[in-house]
């Protein structure tokens, strides 16, 4: 590389290093101004700093205490799961206490909540486990186990189940709430008996 000096009042300039400079501080507002875009993106984004933190401590396996995982369909809001503690075991995250809110397109909220949960993130299948307790539309439903389906949006209850309301109690087996269409099918067992109010 050849330098060339030039001459100006008396004084010599290196042209070659003054714009080479010029490139550098060029160069360094750029890396800094993606910085900050890069900052600014995060800080908007809708999971916040502290549910990107636990995601990625639960991709490494270590026990999280607390995490709250969001889905996403565009800006509409699918489901929000919580627990008291989450831990990885290669595909799946296993969950103490989870409580999951699931959000129809209307934006009715179906809680569930139970003492085990199993979160397969390859699959998109959430299996609850012990005194499982969810509400749907005006029912309360209860049994031992219960899956959600993300892919499908569908609640299946394959062992038996209770549902109330005021007045009314359903039991049966196999239970299936297909939430897009807002349908809900019994295929075994269904008893109905109505509960007068005292």
């Amino acid at each position: 590389m050849v330098s060339r000096r030039k001459t100006v009042g008396g004084r010599n300039f290196n042209v070659l290093g003054t714009q080479l400079t010029g490139l550098k501080w060029a160069f360094l507002a750029l890396s800094i101004g993606s910085v900050v875009y890069a900052g600014y993106l995060m800080l908007t984004a809708k999971q916040g700093i502290e549910q990107i933190i636990n995601a990625v401590a639960i991709q490494v396996g270590t026990t999280v205490a607390n995490p709250d995982m969001t889905e996403y369909d565009g800006d509409r809001l699918v489901w929000r799961l919580q627990a008291d503690s989450a831990k990885e075991q290669e595909t799946k995250v296993l969950l103490k206490n989870p409580v999951i809110d699931l959000f129809a397109e209307n934006g009715d909220k179906m809680p569930i909540r139970a003492h085990q949960g199993i979160y397969d993130k390859t699959n998109k299948v959430m299996h609850f486990k012990g005194n499982v307790l969810a509400g749907y539309q005006t029912w309360d439903l209860s049994s031992e186990t219960l899956d959600y389906f993300d892919e499908k949006g569908e609640v299946i209850v394959a062992d038996t189940f209770v549902l109330k309301q005021e007045g009314m109690r359903i039991s049966g087996k196999d239970l299936r709430i297909f939430r897009t269409e807002e349908k809900v099918q019994v295929l075994q067992g269904v008893h109905m008996s109505i509960e007068e109010n005292q």
